[in-house]
Order: structure tokens, then C-alpha cells, then sequence
């Protein structure tokens, strides 16, 4: 019995993805696996090990503060065995997710019964919040954070049961796998051990048996963190601000949405930071903050669900501190924490097992999982492509410009220019002012010599942008493109001025055989 409840958690899961098996290379995917050519050899291994994420891809030159040889890696070992085509990259994303609910699962039945184990695995299994993570291939890192999560916390409790070298061994050896693949790793570990001293019947016994962890922990940390900043040359606790605080009610709001309304679900929800008000933020935190403390108070002898509070808080809390350079709240940074929810859900069913008719609670909890996996067979299916995923997430929210703007870079890049065209006209009637949006129509639009368009929108980007190289660079262009050299010789020269370093004018200005030199 206990082996078809595992097989159950094993096949849901990768039946419910099988669709995705035909999906393409979306956003970032283009330049962290089909275009880089430092995951073709395993020679580029000690670049990926001394650089940051971008600079090991086709886009090296982009600025990265982030650094995930583990991501890398996985990457490059799927291009070993399947070359570069996507199925191969899907199928093993689909692989990860089925390998995680079988280890939440095999978590669960270390402290609840199986039937409710059950239910927490496959609760986990279908619910949409787990789309993005699993049917995009740049969500790698978060199935990757998740694998190692759980594999570290089932290392600890064996760890504890029995201290062998393999246990201890294997702890240590999740703590800089997990970190290198996610920075938001940082609080999963001291998670799993904290809800272990929490729930002891004999804190002072368990505190005495965690030392040894604990000192694995902080030792390996810091090694890690000091290799991290040697490469990165900035500390992850350089971004602390007062702004997090607003960041993670901003996170949790969304997490609570999409937890019980999962048709709200879109990859491009938009995130706008603004600076925290302690008046009005600092209230709900801290009530917030008290609640969870009450909850954790209330249930503090119920390991799962302590557990599952800790491991649902743990990643939000990084994730909350970065949101503001992102700007979109991304469904893949809820992949984690909901192995927290299915270890509450888990446990609170364990405890209503025995107040409730067994088969009606059954029947009501099927039909929840029923519905969930139709709304995640339908997300997936967003996914197959650029094209279906940014129309979904126009038609959910016409107001919003970013998928109008990926929508068009996409055309350009399958050179359909016309359609490029009408995505950058669609996207600029929500914002006027997207710089991107109105500089790329203008060079389209100078391409193809539609000059009275192009010059208008030019004329709008210098008056909201004079100060920007890039655009004072467009206007030459626009200039050298209707003959009028003179003009675009001294539009190159002002956009050297501004920035002396922007090479792409002084090439201009070499074609037109004048001196770069400002």
C-alpha cells in the first residue's frame, strides 16, 4: 500500500506536465541555454564556478549580482543528454518536481499518518503556483531550492536518528548545493532545525543533539559566503532595507491570492515598490508577525505543521528582500513556501480525520484536487510558447505594457517585424512613456523607412529622455538613415558625450569616416 501512494505521488505529477513536453525556449531561456555556449563544454565548468549566472551566458556582458553554478550545471548536463532541444529540458523540470513530491511525501509520513501524507503530497503536486517553476526551464533554480530543501531536512532527521558519515555527509554537502542554486536557501536550514527545537517535548535534549548540525551549518556557511562575495564582490545583507518590510506584505498578499484563487494566476503580475510607511505598513507586519507567533505558540508540539509555517516563511523572507529590483512578483518564488502549505494541510487534515466522516472529507478534498489540476493543466499550457503565454497575460490585464513590450521583442526575434510593429503601438497607448517600447518602434519604424512616424516618437523619447546615450544614438541613426550625415554625425557625438564608454556611436562614426573620439 505504502508503495502505490508513492508511485501515486511520482506519476500524478508528470502526467499533469506531460503537455509541456512540446514547449519552446521563453524569455531568458534564449540566453542561459539555447544561445550559451559555456553549458556545450565541460571545459567552461571553472568559468561557471568563478562567475556570476549572467556572465556565464551568451549575455555576459549584463550586470548579475546573482551566482548559481548548481543552475548552470544542471543545465549543461541536459545539454549532454539531449542536445539542445526543450523537450529534454522539460522533461527533466518534470522529472525534479516528481522527485520533490515524492520526498514531501516521504517528510510527511515522518510525522503524520499516510492518508493525510497523501493528500499533502499531491495537494503540492497539482496546484497551479507550481506552474511557472515547473514548465518554464529558466524555473530550474526553484525546483532545484526545493530538491535540496527537503533533501537536506531528510538528512538532518536521519542525521539525528542515526550518525553516520552518509547522513552527515550528505547535510553538509545539501548546505552549499542548496545555496548555489538559490540564494533564498539561506533561511531553509536554520528553518528545519528551529522547527525541531520548537516542537521537542525535551528542548534542552534536542538542543544538545543539534549542536553538532549546527556547527556543520555555520561552518559551511560561512565558507560559502565568503566564496560567494569573492565572486559577486557584493554581501547578500547589502540589500537589507526598510523597504523588505512592505516588499513581504506585497509578497504575502499575492501568495494568499493565488493560494485560494489560482485563476489569478499570470507570470507578469506587476510589482511597484514604493518606500515603506511605517504608519500604515508597520501595523499589519507587526500584527502579522504576532499572529504567526500566536500560531506557532498554539501548535508548537505538531512538528509538521510547525515545520510546514517555518518552510512557508523561510524563502519569502529573501525573496521579499529582492522583490524591488525585479519589479514582477513571479509565481516561482512560491514553489518552496508551498511545501510549507502542504505540510499544514497535511497535518491540520490529520487532525480533522477525527471530528470528520473520513469518506466525505475524502470527497470534498478530491474535487478540490480535480479543479486545481484542470486550472494547472491549462496554465501549463500558457507555457507552451512566447506567444500563447504573453496573449494570456494580455487578456488577463489589457493595462498592463510589459507583455505588449515581450510580445514585440519576441516577433523581432522570429522576424516578424510587422507584428513587432503593432505589439510596440499596443503596448505604448497603456504607457507613453516606456522607454524601451518608444525607442525600439523608432528604429523599426526608421528601418523601414516610415520616417514621419519614426521622427515624432524620437522627438517624444529626447524630450522625456535627453540625458540617455541610447536615444541621442537613435536619432543619429534616424538621421544617417534619410541622408542627412552631418545631422547624425553630431547626434553620435552627443551620445559618446554622455557616455564615453557606449561603443556602438563610435562605430557609427568610424562608418561614417569621422573620428569617434568626443
Amino acid at each position: 500500500m505504502e508503495r502505490r501512494r508513492i508511485l501515486l505521488c511520482w506519476f500524478v505529477p508528470l502526467l499533469l506536465y506531460l503537455s509541456n513536453l512540446d514547449g519552446t525556449w521563453i524569455q531568458d531561456d534564449h540566453y542561459h541555454v539555447e544561445q550559451n555556449p559555456y553549458i556545450r563544454s565541460a571545459k567552461h565548468i571553472p568559468r561557471i564556478l568563478t562567475t556570476t549566472v549572467w556572465q556565464s551566458t551568451s549575455e555576459e556582458t549584463t550586470r548579475s549580482d546573482i551566482y548559481r553554478p548548481v543552475l548552470m550545471m544542471s543545465w549543461m548536463a541536459d545539454q549532454f543528454l539531449f542536445g539542445l532541444r526543450p523537450w529534454g529540458f522539460h522533461l527533466i523540470n518534470n522529472v525534479f518536481h516528481a522527485v520533490n513530491c515524492v520526498l514531501l511525501y516521504a517528510l510527511l509520513r515522518t510525522f503524520l499518518g499516510s492518508s493525510s501524507s497523501l493528500l499533502g503530497g499531491l495537494l503540492f503536486a497539482v496546484h497551479p503556483l507550481g506552474v511557472e517553476a515547473v514548465s518554464w526551464i529558466g524555473g530550474r533554480q526553484d525546483l532545484l531550492l526545493a530538491l535540496l530543501a527537503l533533501c537536506n531536512i531528510h538528512a538532518l532527521l536521519k542525521w539525528l536518528k542515526s550518525p553516520s558519515p552518509i547522513w552527515i555527509g550528505l547535510y553538509a554537502l545539501t548546505l552549499p548545493l542548496g545555496l548555489f542554486s538559490k540564494e533564498s536557501f539561506v533561511l531553509v536550514p536554520i528553518a528545519g532545525i528551529a522547527a525541531l527545537l520548537i516542537s521537542s517535548g525535551d528542548r534542552r535534549e534536542t538542543a544538545a543533539r543539534l549542536k553538532s548540525p549546527c556547527a556543520v551549518l555555520i561552518g559551511v556557511f560561512i565558507g560559502c559566503f565568503l566564496w560567494r562575495n569573492e565572486i559577486v564582490r557584493r554581501s547578500f545583507f547589502e540589500l537589507l532595507s526598510p523597504e523588505l518590510f512592505g516588499n513581504a506584505l506585497a509578497l504575502a498578499k499575492r501568495f494568499l491570492l493565488l493560494l485560494f484563487v489560482p485563476a489569478d494566476s499570470d507570470f507578469l503580475f506587476p510589482y511597484r515598490a514604493r518606500s515603506f510607511a511605517w504608519m500604515s505598513a508597520a501595523l499589519p507586519f507587526a500584527l502579522i508577525t504576532a499572529l504567526i507567533a500566536s500560531l506557532m505558540f498554539a501548535i508548537r508540539k505538531n512538528t509538521a505543521a510547525v515545520l510546514g509555517i517555518l518552510f512557508l516563511l523561510a524563502p519569502l523572507v529573501p525573496a521579499a528582500l529582492v522583490l524591488d529590483l525585479v519589479g514582477t512578483i513571479a509565481e516561482r518564488y512560491f514553489y518552496l513556501p508551498m511545501v510549507g502549505i502542504a505540510l499544514l494541510f497535511a497535518a491540520s487534515i490529520e487532525g480533522l480525520e477525527k471530528r470528520v466522516s473520513v469518506p466525505r472529507l475524502g470527497a470534498w478534498i478530491g474535487c478540490l484536487l480535480l479543479v486545481l489540476s484542470l486550472v494547472t493543466v491549462a496554465r501549463n499550457r500558457e507555457w507552451r510558447d512566447e506567444e500563447t503565454l504573453y496573449r494570456s497575460s494580455i487578456q488577463r490585464d489589457p493595462s498592463n505594457e510589459a507583455p505588449y513590450f515581450l510580445l514585440a521583442w519576441h516577433y523581432h526575434r522570429s522576424g516578424s517585424f510587422s507584428q513587432e510593429i503593432e505589439a510596440y503601438r499596443d503596448g505604448l497607448q497603456r504607457n507613453p512613456r516606456h522607454f524601451s517600447m518608444l525607442n525600439n518602434l523608432a528604429v523599426r519604424l526608421t528601418e523601414r523607412g516610415e520616417f514621419v512616424e519614426a521622427k515624432e516618437l524620437l522627438k517624444r523619447a529626447y524630450g522625456l529622455y535627453p540625458r540617455v546615450a541610447r536615444v541621442s544614438y537613435n536619432v543619429g541613426y534616424f538621421y544617417e538613415r534619410t541622408g542627412e550625415v552631418k545631422n547624425a554625425r553630431k547626434w553620435y557625438g552627443q551620445a559618446i558625450q554622455l557616455d564615453p564608454t557606449y561603443e556602438i556611436p563610435k562605430i557609427a562614426l568610424r562608418r561614417l569616416g569621422t573620428s569617434s573620439t568626443p
